[in-house]
């Protein structure tokens, strides 16, 4: 078992000095989802320029913003994990790239949930998969035979 190095964010409680960097989007809207919706796999989609995020908790669409998986989010309140949003925010040109969409899920985020973030590196535990010293000993499989 090898420790490589991660990077992590870590959520803060405090306000962003972000909220004061760059251009954020035309207008957003930011919707709880009550009940929550149920674990799902959410994804970052734009279309001509407007971001949906639906049925997300805090802690995906924070990991959507910095381009991170969730688990290597840390911190945050307790309802990071289980109250979900519907996001849907237009930016101000229809052919904005994914980075400044991204930028602008950031400001938003630090605008609308006070929002501070810090990156870190962390060791955390792993495993490797290796060779074993007389080599590989996997066989090519048989391809299928149909039944009669």
């Amino acid at each position: 078992m090898s420790a490589p190095w991660i990077a992590a964010l870590v959520l803060a409680a405090h306000a962003s000095s972000l909220a004061a960097q760059g251009s954020g989007f035309e207008v957003a809207s930011i919707k709880p989802v009550n009940p929550p919706a149920g674990p799902h796999v959410v994804s970052l989609l734009i279309d001509h320029g407007t971001l949906h995020i639906e049925a997300a908790e805090l802690r995906q669409i924070v990991g959507l913003a910095y381009a991170v998986q969730r688990i290597r989010v840390l911190g945050g309140p307790e309802w990071a994990d289980s109250d979900q949003f519907d996001i849907i925010a237009k930016a101000g040109s229809s052919d904005a790239t994914k980075d400044q969409i991204r930028l602008m899920l950031q400001k938003l985020l630090a605008d609308r949930f006070h929002l501070a973030v810090h990156h870190e590196t962390r060791e955390i535990p792993a495993y490797s998969l290796v060779l074993a010293k007389g080599g590989a000993k996997l066989k090519p499989s048989m391809p299928d035979r149909k039944a009669k």
